[in-house]
C-alpha cells in the first residue's frame, strides 16, 4: 500500500499526459473539415499529413525506447516534453499553408512519441513495483481524452466563429495546466537499463503485433476520418462532426474502466472474440440503414464491445512468453503503432477512388476477422 501511495502523483502525471495529448488531437479531428476546406486539400494530401505525423512518432518511440529511457527516467522525459506539446500543437493546427502543416507535424509527432513511449514504460514499471494492474486505466486515458476533445471541439466550433481563436485557447489552457502539474512532486525512478533490446521481434510478437496494428489502424481511421465523413456524406453540421468520435470513445471508456471485471466474469475468449463479432454485426447493420443517429449509435456499441481487444492482445503476449514479457510488449506496441500510422494514410489514397462509406463497411469485416483470429491463440 505504501508503494502505491508513493506513485499516486506519478500515475496522475502519466494519465494526465495522455489525456492532454488525446484531447488536443481529438479537437484537431473535429477541426479537420475546416482545415481541409481552408487549405483546399484532397483526401490523399490529408493522408500524407497523417503519414508525416505517424513516421515522426514511430521514430521518436524508437529513440525513446533504445536510447532515452536508458539515460533518463520516464518521469523526467514526460515532465520535459509535455509542456512542449501544446506549443507545437498550436503551430501545427494554425498552419497557414499545406507546407507549414507538413513541417510542423514533425516536432508535434516527436513530442507525442516520446510522451506515449515514456508513459507506457512508466506504467509497466509501476505495475511491476506494486503488483497491481494499471494498464486498463492507461488505455482508458486515451478514450477519455478522445471523448473530451470531441465534445470540446464541437462546443468551440459552435460558439466561437474563428477556429484559430479556439486553437489558441486550447493551446494556452493546456500549457498553463501542464506547468501547474509538472512543478508538483513526482518520484523520478532510475532509468530502465534493461529496456527493450535491439533485436528482431519474435514470431509471437509479429503475430500479435500485426493483429494489434490492424486493430489500431482501423481505430485511427475512425478517429481521423469520421468527422469529414459525417460532414460530407451525411451533410452534418461542422459542430456535430465529432459525434462518432464522441460515441465511439464513450463506449470504449465504459468498457475499459470495467474491463478487468468483464474479463474476469466472461473470460478473454468471450470478450476478445464474441464481443468483437457482435459489435461488428451491429455496426454493419446501422451502416446499411444509413441514418445518422443509428450510425452514431452503432459506433457507440462498436466501441463498447471492442475496446478491450488491444489490452487482451497485450495480456496474451505476456502469458504466452512470460520470460520476455517486457520485450514482447514493447515489440507489440511498436508494430501496433505502425498500423495507427499507415491505416489512416492508406484511407487517404483509397478515398480518392472509393467512398469513405465503403471503407467503413470494410472496417467492420476486418474487425470480425481479427476477433476470429484470436481463437487459435486462446487454445494455446
Amino acid at each position: 500500500m505504501n508503494e502505491e501511495k508513493k506513485f499516486v502523483g506519478n500515475l496522475f502525471l502519466c494519465r494526465f499526459a495522455i489525456f492532454i495529448c488525446m484531447t488536443s488531437v481529438a479537437i484537431w479531428f473535429v477541426f479537420i473539415p475546416w482545415k481541409v476546406n481552408l487549405l483546399f486539400m484532397s483526401e490523399s494530401q490529408l493522408g500524407f499529413v497523417f503519414m508525416i505525423f505517424g513516421l515522426g512518432s514511430l521514430f521518436s518511440i524508437q529513440i525513446t525506447n533504445r536510447i532515452l529511457l536508458r539515460r533518463y527516467s520516464a518521469e523526467s522525459l514526460i515532465r520535459f516534453t509535455l509542456p512542449l506539446f501544446p506549443i507545437t500543437f498550436f503551430f501545427w493546427t494554425s498552419s497557414s499553408s499545406y507546407g507549414y502543416l507538413l513541417f510542423y507535424a514533425l516536432p508535434l509527432s516527436l513530442c507525442f512519441g516520446i510522451i506515449n513511449s515514456s508513459v507506457l514504460s512508466a506504467t509497466l514499471n509501476y505495475e511491476k513495483l506494486t503488483g497491481r494492474r494499471f494498464m486498463p486505466m492507461h488505455q482508458a486515458s486515451f478514450s477519455i481524452g478522445g471523448l473530451s476533445g470531441s465534445v470540446l471541439g464541437g462546443i468551440l466550433m459552435n460558439f466561437i466563429e474563428n477556429p484559430e481563436i479556439s486553437i489558441l485557447f486550447v493551446s494556452v489552457s493546456s500549457f498553463i495546466s501542464i506547468i501547474l502539474l509538472v512543478v508538483k512532486r513526482v518520484v523520478c525512478l532510475e532509468p530502465i537499463n534493461e529496456a527493450i533490446e535491439a533485436s528482431m521481434p519474435s514470431r509471437l510478437s509479429l503475430i500479435l503485433g500485426t493483429m494489434a496494428a490492424i486493430n489500431l489502424g482501423t481505430v485511427g481511421i475512425i478517429l481521423d476520418w469520421s468527422a469529414l465523413w459525417l460532414t460530407r456524406e451525411f451533410s452534418v453540421a461542422a459542430a456535430l462532426g465529432g459525434s462518432i468520435i464522441f460515441a465511439f470513445n464513450s463506449g470504449e471508456i465504459i468498457s475499459r474502466v470495467s474491463g478487468e471485471k468483464l474479463i474476469n466474469r466472461f473470460g478473454e475468449k468471450v470478450v476478445g472474440t464474441y464481443f468483437m463479432l457482435i459489435g461488428c454485426a451491429v455496426l454493419f447493420c446501422t451502416l446499411l440503414l444509413a441514418k445518422v443517429e443509428l450510425v452514431v449509435f452503432g459506433f457507440f456499441i462498436f466501441g463498447l464491445l471492442t475496446a478491450n481487444y488491444f489490452p487482451i492482445l497485450l495480456s496474451l503476449g505476456t502469458k504466452l512468453d512470460p520470460k520476455n514479457s517486457q520485450k514482447v510488449l514493447g515489440d507489440i506496441n511498436l508494430i501496433a503503432f505502425c498500423g495507427l500510422v499507415f491505416g489512416p494514410v492508406l484511407v487517404g489514397f483509397i478515398a480518392d477512388i472509393f467512398s469513405i462509406t465503403t471503407i467503413m463497411y470494410i472496417l467492420t469485416i476486418v474487425w470480425a476477422v481479427l476477433g476470429l483470429s484470436c481463437l487459435p491463440l486462446f487454445k494455446r
